[in-house]
Order: structure tokens, then C-alpha cells, then sequence
């Protein structure tokens, strides 16, 4: 029987986020469902304008071919967002809050007609996390991509936010009368087998990039997910896979403060967000953490519960290893308009006898009529390395503005100099003082600009005997042209006072400067083909210490922290599509570093060129070639090539071959 479509409601009423105008290009779009799936049918107009659909495998499309997505937020206050994208040729890609590794089965059929497509998309319901109740209200939203002009049309468009993104603003989609039993998800398990041959068939890469030879191999192991409501989960792993790495991060690019690194591993990707609910507002050091999944290395098992139940959401997770074992956990209950939240987070490490707690709380107020939204936080750290617990805390209270045009914050931040989680993640500690961001952003009706980025921001910080210890600036300006060029000009500054014996005792002060000048030009990034470059100088010190390798800048004096050197940096980097199968990317990268004073200039190089093809829809071939030469910068040199064969089954199982 064919479905009723001229009985759906109908969407017309489309923004175009880039300009903020009325799109120019027609979109309709019906939805649909019955006791098992959601239908969304779009029809696109593309007058005038290329229809791009150059990719032809899947998870590969987003944001660089058109497509259409449905955005879907069954909680209705952020906590479980769904995206579902598909392009003119129906290739799929779909991405979860909840997780990087978010794979469900659904269907896309779309066709083309002249200068017009359609698509429509399937989305079975137990794909979703929904609660359990035979009525209910999801927040909803309908977006398109247009690769030829780099724009993003989306119908929940709010003129008072800075973006579409934020899903307690998208409208419901009231009244979906479904059976509890059609969004209880199944309970999922993932075996793997791994077989590993040759000389370093111990060597493994781990979480930071470094290479480590293990005692006992692992051939199989387990991920286990059991979910006991519609939107909790029981999740536990044993012999987790330690053999994949799912992105290479490796950077010449000299740091300042200890790197942020993505997770990626399931166990620790699946329901992150439900473990670090506390709200934090910076702009020039990476946020603090309690717990930092990054920080666990090789482990043994562990066992997770993590979910929502009406506004609140939640998570625990307990992770073992040789010689250690973490416990980590969060809780957060929000309005049903996202206007208010409350969070708690903490976790306690113990390793080689070493053990630690850290426990923290915030609020998160926002006023959607002015943009005006407070944040105040409160964490502590206790355990065996804290000998003095009042100065183990971090405080931080902030007040900021988002709506169209600006996006900013001012506040006051204080890190007391033993506040270190075990677990967590901290770029800096002892520090104190005002921090402030303002971001205006605006689009150009008229003349060869489409849009202006302005931004500037500063913060000063003294430690607990009151001298200065950091203070940051930072100022530039982005332009993106109708013609897909953008440029960038930003200058930052950092002056940094690092002791030779610091707290308590603050003996052998140094002060480093961590300053950049930087243009970047672009030319149609957000599409199949971008290619960018950047060049950026000014006085950075060197990190001697914690360095992948020892730069002869460093030299003679090997045991201090940062030597202060003049340091230059360059790239450029691009990728090209070669037919609908094949695509190649190349990455060229150097640091030149002089030293102020005493030692020998040095430098480093990166080189990085990788090709794939596609194998079908759901299945790749790629090749990668690394080399890193010279010691003057923040990786360890050396010759890398790896290949992988990537298969995904019609049932979901998967085959990877690796050679590196």
C-alpha cells in the first residue's frame, strides 16, 4: 500500500545560516511514521548551482557533498542528539552525542531529476534512545548542505542564537503516539579476534602516540552493551582492542601546555559526555576535567552504566588495569528548556598505591530572550600527593552573551597550585585572576565577502604568593569570500613565569613568552576539495622536558622546562578527489626554532601524504606515508608507512587488515 504522503504535514520555511536570509533554494520536506520508523522525505531544488555528489562510500559525506539531514533530540534538553544525513545518491552518515562510534542500521533512497533530488529517509525508532511512554514530544530539526556555495539551510533557525545546533531551541514534534517496545534498543555484543604478525607483533601505538611492547599479547576480547530502559545502558568491555588507532594526531607544532587528545576508543567514546556535565567557558587553555579518558592507558575491563531518565542524565564507569583501577562518575538535571542545569562529576584513581579524588559541582543559567547565561563551578582534589587540601580547589564563575552577532564571556578562574586529578586533566595550575572573550560574527550582504569574523580576549593571572604567573591576549579577524576564499590574521601573546622549585617553595623564577603571529588562507574547505596554508611566528619557548625528542635548542642547559627561542611555523595541506572512489590528501609542515640565547637553531619537518578508495558503499582501502625529520619540534622523528582494508558486512561485523 503506498503511503499517504499528501497527507503529511509539510515543511517549507527554510533559513540560510550563512546569511541569515531566506534560502534561495526551495526545500520541502513531509514527515511520516508508523509503529516501527520515522520517514522524512526531502525534495531539493538546486537551480543554478552544480548538484555535488562526489563521494560514493559511506560516513565519508558530511559537509563536503550536499545532503539533507533530520536532527532529532528525543530527551528534549540536549542530552541524546541524533543526526541523520543522506546525499543525492543516497550514501548515509549519521553521528550521535551519546557517541564517536554511533553505527545503527537505517535506509536512504534518493533520486535526481535535472537540476532538482529527493531523498528519503528511514529511521527505525529503536535507533533512538527514547523514553518509555506512548506519548511523546522530540525536538526536531531539518537541515541541507549546498556544497557549491558552502552554505547551510536549516528550518529551526533562531535569530536570537549565534547557531542552529543548540536542540532546546529546535521546535517539537508533538504528540508521537508509539509503542514502548518500537524505541527499546537491543542489547548489542562486539567479539573481536586479532591475529598480529612479524618482528614488532608486541608493538602497539598507544593513546598518546608513543610506541610500548607488551608482556602478554590479546587475541579476543568483548563490548558488551545491555540496555535495562529505553535510555540506560548497562556497558562493559573485557580485552578491550588496543591494536586500531582511529586518527593521527601527530603534530611538529610546539605546545605550551600538556595536548588535549580526542578519545576515540568505544568504551570510553560511548555516553562521554554524561561523565564530564560541568559547564566551562575559556578561550585560551583547554578545559579541566576530572576525569580524562585520554589518561587511561592499556586496560584490562570495565564496566559502565550510562543514560537519561526524563531531565536528568547520568553516568558511572569503573576501569582496571595493571596496577591501577579508576572509578569516574556524573549526574546532571536541567529544565526542559535548557535554561538551567545542575551538575556533579568526580573520580578517584588508584595507581601503584598513589590515591586520589576529585569532586566538583556547577550550574549553568542561560536567559534565551537577552543571551545572558551565568556559569559557576567548584571542584576539589584530595588524595595521597595533597598535603594541602585548600589549595587543591578550582573555582570558576563567569557571565556571557550569545545571540546573533556576539558570543563572549568575563569572569574569574582560580586553580590552587595542588589541584591536579590523577584521572583528570589540568593545562595549568596555581593560577588566579579575570579571564574575558568577546566574538562578533556577521555576514556581508553586499561586495566579494559572505562573512566577518572579529575576536579578541585576554586574561591575567597571579599564583598564591601573588606574583604574576600567566597572562594571555589574543585579537584577529576571519573573511570568507562568495568565491570560497577565506583568510585569517590573529596575534597571540602568553607570558608564562615557570619556577625551578614551585609551590610552596617558589625558587628560580623564569619567565617565557609563548607569542604568534599568524595568517591563514584557505580556499573551499567545508567541500570534497579544500587546501589551506599558514605560516606563524614570533618568541615561543621550546618545551625541553617533556618533548618527544631533545632540540638542540634545548642544548646546554637539557634539565630546564622551556628554553625561549624565536620560532617560526609553516604549512600548507590539501585534499583532491579523484573520481567518485579515490581521494588523495598530502600535508607539508615545518618549525624553525633559533634560540634567544645560548645553543644550536633546529627544526622539524612533517610530511604526510595518505590515498583511499572506496570498496563499494560500505567498505575502504587506504595508504598513508609519514615522515617526521629533524628534532626541533614536538614529534618523534622517524619513517612511518601503514595500510588498512576496512570491510563492513551487510550485518554490521567488520574486517580490518593492517600493515605499518
Amino acid at each position: 500500500m503506498a503511503a499517504p504522503w499528501p497527507l503529511a504535514p509539510v515543511i517549507r520555511d527554510f533559513t540560510n545560516t550563512s546569511t541569515r536570509a531566506r534560502a534561495s533554494l526551495s526545500t520541502t520536506v513531509r514527515v511520516l511514521y508508523d509503529d516501527r520508523e520515522l520517514f522524512v522525505a526531502f525534495e531539493c531544488d538546486q537551480h543554478g548551482y552544480p548538484i555535488t555528489d562526489s563521494k560514493n562510500i559511506q560516513s565519508v559525506i558530511a559537509g563536503t557533498d550536499d545532503y539533507v539531514a533530520i536532527e532529532i533530540d528525543p530527551s528534549g534538553v540536549g542530552d541524546r542528539v541524533y543526526t541523520f544525513y543522506a546525499t543525492p545518491n543516497g550514501l548515509r552518515y549519521q553521528s550521535s552525542s551519546e557517541s564517536e562510534t554511533y553505527y545503527p542500521r537505517w535506509q536512504a533512497i534518493a533520486s535526481r531529476s535535472g537540476d532538482a533530488y529527493a531523498v528519503l529517509l528511514a529511521i527505525p525508532f529503536n535507533a533512538l534512545r527514547a523514553p518509555n511512554a506512548a506519548h511523546q514530544d522530540w525536538r526536531i530539526n531539518f537541515t541541507r548542505h549546498v556544497a557549491a556555495t558552502t552554505e547551510d539551510y536549516s528550518w529551526a533557525f533562531d535569530p536570537h542564537l549565534s547557531n542552529s545546533y543548540d536542540s532546546t531551541a529546535w521546535p517539537l514534534l508533538a504528540g508521537l503516539v508509539l509503542s514502548p517496545n518500537a524505541t527499546r534498543p537491543a542489547p548489542h555484543a562486539a567479539l573481536y579476534v586479532l591475529g598480529s604478525a612479524g618482528a614488532d607483533r608486541l608493538v602497539f601505538q598507544n593513546q598518546y602516540g608513543s610506541f610500548v611492547t607488551l608482556s602478554r599479547p590479546r587475541y579476543a576480547g568483548i563490548d558488551l552493551t545491555v540496555p535495562f530502559t529505553n535510555t540506560t545502558s548497562l556497558v562493559g568491555v573485557a580485552n578491550p582492542d588496543y591494536s586500531n588507532v582511529a586518527q593521527d594526531e601527530t603534530t611538529i607544532a610546539p605546545q605550551q601546555f600538556a595536548r588535549n587528545l580526542t578519545e576515540y576508543r568505544p568504551f570510553f567514546a560511548q555516553g562521554a559526555q554524561y561523565l564530564n556535565p560541568l559547564p566551562q567557558l575559556v578561550f585560551s587553555i583547554a578545559p579541566s576535567s576530572t576525569f580524562y579518558s585520554p589518561s587511561v592507558g592499556i586496560f584490562n575491563e570495565g564496566l559502565k552504566i550510562e543514560g537519561t531518565q526524563g531531565l536528568s542524565s547520568f553516568g558511572a564507569l569503573g576501569v582496571t588495569g595493571t596496577g591501577y583501577s579508576d572509578l569516574a562518575y556524573g549526574v546532571s538535571r536541567s529544565r526542559s528548556d535548557g535554561s538551567l542545569s545542575l551538575s556533579l562529576q568526580g573520580a578517584i584513581a588508584n595507581n601503584g598505591g598513589v590515591r586520589d579524588a576529585a569532586n566538583g559541582m556547577g550550574v549553568y543559567e542561560h536567559n534565551r530572550h537577552s543571551g545572558l547565561n551565568t556559569i559557576a563551578t567548584f571542584s576539589e582534589d584530595r588524595g595521597t600527593l595533597v598535603t594541602f587540601p585548600a589549595d587543591a580547589n578550582n573555582f570558576a564563575v563567569d557571565e556571557g552573551l550569545q545571540n546573533a552577532l556576539f558570543n563572549g564571556f568575563a569572569g574569574y578562574q582560580a586553580v590552587g597550585p595542588q589541584y591536579q586529578p590523577l584521572a583528570g586533566y589540568t593545562a595549568v595550575n596555581d593560577i588566579a585572576g579575570p579571564q574575558g572573550f568577546l566574538n562578533y560574527m556577521d555576514v556581508v550582504s553586499g561586495g566579494v565577502l559572505k562573512s566577518i569574523d572579529l575576536f579578541a580576549g585576554a586574561d591575567a593571572f597571579h599564583n598564591t604568593i601573588g606574583a604574576h604567573d600567566l597572562s594571555d591576549g589574543l585579537a584577529g579577524v576571519s573573511v570568507v569570500s562568495k568565491s570560497l576564499f577565506s583568510l585569517s590574521l590573529s596575534s597571540s601573546t602568553s607570558e608564562q613565569r615557570i619556577y625551578d622549585a614551585p609551590f610552596p617553595v617558589y625558587a628560580g623564577a623564569h619567565d617565557f613568552q609563548f607569542d604568534q603571529a599568524t595568517a591563514a588562507l584557505g580556499y573551499k574547505d567545508g567541500t570534497a576539495a579544500p587546501t589551506d596554508a599558514s605560516y606563524s611566528f614570533g618568541p615561543f619557548a621550546v618545551q625541553c622536558l617533556d618533548a618527544a625528542t631533545l632540540s638542540s635548542v634545548c642544548q646546554p642547559t637539557p634539565l630546564a622546562a622551556f628554553v625561549q627561542a624565536y620560532v617560526q611555523q609553516s604549512s600548507v595541506a590539501t585534499t583532491q578527489q579523484l573520481g567518485r572512489a579515490m581521494s588523495v590528501s598530502a600535508e607539508y609542515a615545518t618549525t624553525y626554532e633559533q634560540p634567544v640565547r645560548s645553543g644550536v637553531a633546529d627544526g622539524q619537518q612533517l610530511r604526510r601524504f595518505s590515498i583511499s578508495r572506496g570498496i563499494g558503499m560500505d567498505s575502504s582501502f587506504g595508504v598513508q606515508l609519514r615522515d617526521v625529520s629533524g628534532t626541533g619540534g614536538f614529534a618523534a622523528p622517524g619513517l612511518n608507512l601503514a595500510a588498512i582494508v576496512h570491510i563492513r558486512f551487510s550485518n554490521l561485523n567488520e574486517l580490518y587488515i593492517t600493515y605499518g
